[in-house]
């Protein structure tokens, strides 16, 4: 593990204690947490890009000129 200096205002401590006795955790253990939530939204990021790649992939022989009509998608046929 390792230590590392943050250098914030008076108040941003206090609030940060505050917040963190109602929570039942320490500051120490709030900035862990939001530091490695930092790499887990990359890791999100990462994931939905290779998710999104591999669906595209396997989607083939799409064509625009194969939309169902406007009337088709909306069932306004059957009322006319």
């Amino acid at each position: 593990m390792r230590n590392i200096t943050v250098t914030v205002s008076d108040e941003a401590y206090r609030r940060a204690r505050l917040h963190a006795a109602q929570a039942g955790t320490s500051v120490s253990r709030m900035v862990a947490d939001f530091l490695w939530s930092v790499g887990d939204d990359d890791l999100a990021i990462a994931e939905a890009a290779t998710a999104r790649e591999a669906l595209a992939q396997r989607i083939t022989g799409f064509r625009a000129s194969d939309r169902l009509p406007r009337d088709d998608i909306h069932d306004r046929a059957a009322i006319r």
